[in-house]
């Protein structure tokens, strides 16, 4: 299984399960890459707008170029490499990641950096920021 090494760290990220993972409708993945873990707590919001990379179909060698794009932001404390696949319309959302512990502070830095969504890491699922 093809792994990335980042930061001259000996990390394992299993980037062809994570290309995998966006392959399906609200599929998706967090991931520190410094650690290689999938973080189970908190909250995890993207607040760098200006990083994200929306794409049809994602392959191995896309997940692997955003990473290396962003190797310095993914290495900061809290910061989470982020996938999801918008079920709506299609398409795969990669972006950077800060995991908070507040669902109230991760819904504020979702609506002021203009997000879709937040993440609720413990329950594994997407919180809407939107107003229906």
């Amino acid at each position: 299984m093809p792994t990335l090494e980042l930061l001259d760290q000996d990390v394992i990220v299993p980037v062809e399960a994570l290309t995998a993972a966006l392959s399906v409708p609200d599929g998706g993945f967090t991931v520190d890459t410094v650690t290689g873990e999938r973080p189970r707590w908190g909250y995890a919001v993207s607040i760098f707008p200006e990083l994200s990379r929306v794409i049809e179909s994602v392959q191995v060698a896309d997940l692997v170029a955003y990473m290396i794009d962003h190797e310095e932001t993914l290495g900061e404390p809290s910061m989470l490499l982020g996938g999801w696949r918008d079920p709506v319309a299609g398409l795969a959302h990669l972006d950077v990641s800060v995991r908070v512990r507040d669902r109230s502070a991760a819904e504020r830095l979702a609506r002021r950096h203009s997000q879709i969504a937040y993440f609720d890491l413990a329950a594994g699922a997407s919180v809407s920021v939107i107003e229906s």
